[in-house]
Formats: structure tokens, C-alpha cells, sequence
């Protein structure tokens, strides 16, 4: 196997913004959502998770939610979530986290400021009122309703058919400002919302680097480096000192 040195965080590169997707969380004991074997390879799950199943299908997409819930408990971070959360503490202020995850396990893990795409599976909102979301690890077996207005509440997640919140869009366009390197690590580089981090990053002139057990599927212009292997065993080397 090629030998593979560390990226330069520090020395050559100061202001470095990681993507984690799916494949990072796989070490772990978690599935994937796309691809052979992925939880949206179910159509009858794609369904459940789509936008339009709220409000009649609302308590299977609890069911569904509570197991994931569980699940992620039952897990741990592994040596990718670590090697990240190590590197923020090496370079406060210069390494930021932005994933499509929901499993709550960058936090688990010691990251800090992460900015989660997709929402979180640890978060419940009200359907109806504008209550703050909260913190929640509960999974229910009746439907739960929100205690300011009574409405059905639901996982404050992005279902199919949502679009990003402006927030957290603003907030992915601040953390690349000025970023010199831009990690793609566990998800396809040609996917949105990936594929448009990528290019904003590149526009930056950020070195773009691509971490996967995958190569892309095409070839991506915007990428300068690819590196093919398990997060869990490519990211302790690359983000090291």
C-alpha cells in the first residue's frame, strides 16, 4: 500500500473544512443510506422519510426513528469521528465540521460547532408551532405531541422532498470562507449537497481532497486528491501533526 502522509494541517494548510457523510459512521455499526445494502434502498422506507408522509404516516416515521435512535446508542464514535475531533482540539478555530449525518456521533466524539446539514435524529420540533427544538433520545411508542400547542412533533430532520434551512446554509457558506482545504470524507463528491460544497470550496481555492472506499464515478475536475480506503483508518493518518 502507498504510504500516505499527513495533509500539512497547521503548516501548509490553516483553515480546513471537513464533509463527513454515511461512510464515516459505517466503522461503527451503522448503515449506509444509498448504495447496496442502504436504508433507502427500501422504497417503502424511502417513503416513510419523504416530506408528503407528514402527517399520515407520521408514527412509522417515529418507529422508524426511535430504532434509528436506539440504534446510534448502542454504538460508539470510531477512529474517524476521533481523529476529527482530535484535530479541532489541535487547531481551535481552524478545523470545522459540516455533515449530512444525523447519529449524533461527531459530538459523541468531542467535535464542537458542527454544522449538521440534514438536522438531527436527536432533535424533535413541533409539526405546527414555532417552539424551539430540543434534545431527545426518547423512542416513542404512541405519537408525541408538542406541549406549547399540542401538535403532532416529529425528528427535526430534512425528509426527501425539504430543502436545507437558509441557517444552516448560511452557515456552511461562512465556515468556507477563506478555507484552504476542503475534505470530502465518507460521501460522494457528485451528490448534492456535496457536489455544491465542493465547487464553493473549490471557487475559494481550497485544496479539494475526497475520502472514500469508493473512487468517483466520474471524473471530478473540482478534485485535486483522492484518497480510497476507510475513513477510520485514512483520517488518524492524514490529520495527524
Amino acid at each position: 500500500m502507498k504510504t500516505i502522509p499527513p495533509l500539512g494541517i497547521g503548516t501548509k494548510f490553516h483553515r480546513v473544512v471537513i464533509l463527513t457523510g454515511a461512510g464515516v459512521s459505517v466503522a461503527s455499526g451503522l448503515p449506509t443510506y444509498r448504495g447496496p445494502g442502504g436504508l433507502w434502498e427500501n422504497e417503502e422506507l424511502a417513503k416513510i422519510v419523504h416530506a408528503e408522509s407528514i402527517p399520515t404516516r407520521l408514527p412509522e416515521l417515529w418507529k422508524l426513528y426511535s430504532e434509528r435512535r436506539a440504534t446510534a446508542l448502542s454504538v460508539g464514535p470510531n477512529a474517524a469521528h476521533r481523529a476529527i475531533a482530535d484535530a479541532q482540539k489541535r487547531w481551535p478555530g481552524q478545523v470545522f465540521v459540516i455533515t449530512q449525518n444525523v447519529d449524533n456521533l461527531h459530538q459523541r466524539a468531542g467535535s464542537e460547532n458542527i454544522i449538521e446539514l440534514h438536522g438531527s435524529g436527536f432533535r424533535t420540533r413541533c409539526t405546527k408551532c414555532s417552539a424551539s427544538p430540543f434534545y431527545d433520545e426518547a423512542s416513542y411508542e404512541t405519537l408525541p405531541l408538542c406541549c406549547v400547542c399540542g401538535a403532532p412533533l416529529r425528528p427535526d430532520v430534512v425528509l426527501f422532498g425539504e430543502m436545507l434551512s437558509e441557517k444552516v446554509i448560511a452557515q456552511s457558506t461562512a465556515a468556507l470562507r477563506g478555507c484552504d482545504l476542503f475534505l470530502v470524507v465518507g460521501t460522494s463528491s457528485v451528490v448534492i449537497p456535496a457536489a455544491y460544497l465542493l465547487l464553493d470550496a473549490y471557487d475559494a481555492g481550497a485544496h479539494c481532497v475526497s475520502v472514500n472506499i469508493e473512487p468517483s464515478r466520474h471524473e471530478n475536475p473540482y478534485l485535486h486528491d483522492e484518497f480510497m480506503g476507510k475513513a477510520e483508518e485514512l483520517l488518524p493518518i492524514l490529520l495527524a501533526t
